[in-house]
């Protein structure tokens, strides 16, 4: 039996999402996935393990996203890509709690260098945008009308609060760092961390 904290970032207010991928009722891809903080994500017999994030009530938090169509079509028909965003505190455009940075992954999309996250319960609520939100059930097979998570726009006020620690109000300030990533790649990167080691 293999135990390992994957150390994907080193500082504090570093996140990692682990993609779990579902289907709707409807035939439509969605990922909903936890939050974690990053040193806290264990590997164990195959499975991911550790504490979740939580909001102030102790419910996990999930981001929920489009496996295509990613920003307004600008990533060509696939979803966000794979890899460490900066999290950036967010005073531009429509919503105004956190975007995601990172020039390299996001040099080839046409639309934008920036991806928001923002609230919303629906998949219908986001055209390649992080939603992020409580009460998701792993079991229940929805529809893609379906409310999916909830409480989201209390949520995303609950991460600039009390998990981002009410950044300051200078713009584009950096509060922390996210990594995506799916479940394969990260079960590849634990077995290179287990053979370096």
């Amino acid at each position: 039996m293999i135990t390992k904290t994957m150390q994907t970032l080193t500082k504090n207010r570093n996140f990692i999402l682990i993609r779990d991928e579902y289907e709707t009722a409807d035939e439509k891809n969605f990922y909903c996935s936890k939050l974690y903080k990053s040193h806290e994500v264990k590997f164990k017999d195959g499975n991911i393990s550790g504490e979740c994030v939580k909001d102030e009530n102790g419910n996990d938090i999930y981001c929920l996203e489009l496996t295509e169509r990613g920003l307004e079509h600008g990533f060509k028909g696939e979803a966000i890509p794979q890899g460490i965003f900066k999290i950036k505190r967010d005073r531009t455009g429509k919503f105004k709690w956190f975007k995601l940075i990172n020039d390299d992954l996001l040099k080839d999309n046409e639309k934008t260098k920036a991806i928001e996250i923002h609230h919303g319960n629906y998949l219908k609520d986001t055209e390649g945008c992080l939603l992020f939100g409580i009460g998701f059930d792993p079991g229940n097979l929805y529809g893609s009308e379906d409310i999916i998570i909830q409480n989201s726009k209390n949520t995303c006020n609950y991460l600039l609060d009390c998990v981002f620690g009410n950044p300051s109000k200078k713009d584009n300030q950096i509060i922390g760092n996210l990594e995506i990533i799916t479940l394969e790649k990260y079960r590849e990167k634990i077995l290179i961390d287990l053979f370096k080691s």
